[in-house]
């Protein structure tokens, strides 16, 4: 009977570690603020390419010009391409700037990610929404791989951009999460915008001098329409199994449970 409850207790303590494991949740430590072990499987918001750090926000710095944008608070960490992949692959641990601008130097296929937010504390997600990617941004290390979605970095455009850690074996497998790159912005879309204004200020010449000979009509007042600009919510993921972690555990106890009850009646 003793023998059989530490199996038991063996097999339960098992499942709540291998569980645990997989889910990659941050702990709080007595200060509030959040810790990952490891940033496997998370994924980051990007707003944009070479842009400033305004708070709470993440860019993607591709020269170090572009740095002087970013503040000196921020967490960063130095990223190179692998091979033509288009997945990058970290050459430094995550850190934080500290007060003041970190000093580095970029290979060509090197790029800088930076990621703000002011606070590490999970009770401050109404004031600093950001507050998770800057702690999983810290758990990144020196060898995790990073694949972009909705980010052309040689185009420097960035639609719906995130990033996603994933490991080395994970690339090497092609288990990496489906990507899509936005094209660059089409010359010939510039050159029909850049006709319609000549035909607009065309237009305000020849009303302009229709106004002056008969001084009897209004000024035509000519109406240049913005391009809409479209905007999407960010969503911040849960970083974890949550809830379902417990459910996960408390099932396998209710399956080692009835195996033992089956195989005291047996006996």
């Amino acid at each position: 009977m003793k023998k059989i409850l530490a199996i038991v207790f063996a097999a339960i303590f098992c499942v709540a570690c291998a569980v645990t494991a997989f889910a990659g949740e941050y702990t709080v430590g007595g200060d509030g603020n959040a810790v990952y072990d490891n940033a496997i499987g998370y994924v980051f918001d990007i707003q944009d390419i070479n842009g400033t750090i305004e708070g709470e926000d993440a860019t993607i710095v591709t020269s170090v010009d572009n740095l002087s944008k970013c503040g000196s608070w921020a967490i960063w960490l130095v990223a190179e391409e692998i091979g033509d992949t288009g997945v990058y692959k970290a050459v430094t641990d995550g850190a934080a700037m500290g007060g003041s601008s970190p000093s580095v130097t970029l290979e060509d296929n090197q790029i800088i990610i930076v990621v703000h937010s002011s606070s590490s504390n999970p009770n401050d997600a109404a004031t600093y929404p950001n507050w998770e990617d800057k702690v999983a941004c810290l758990a990144i290390k020196t060898g995790d791989c990073l694949v972009f979605d909705g980010i052309n970095i040689d185009a420097g455009t960035c639609v719906n951009g995130t990033m996603t850690v994933v490991t080395q074996e994970d690339v090497d497998n092609g288990n990496i999460p489906e990507t899509s790159v936005p094209e660059a912005e089409s010359s010939e879309v510039v050159e029909e915008s850049s006709e319609a204004v000549e035909e607009s200020s065309e237009a305000e010449a020849e009303s302009s001098a229709t106004v002056e000979e008969s001084k009897t009509e209004s000024k035509a007042e000519a109406s240049v329409e913005d391009p809409d600009v479209n905007t999407s919510d960010i969503e911040t993921e849960d970083g974890g199994l949550g809830v379902w972690l417990w459910v996960i555990i408390g099932a396998a106890v209710v399956i080692v449970a009835l195996v033992v009850v089956l195989v005291i009646k047996k006996k």
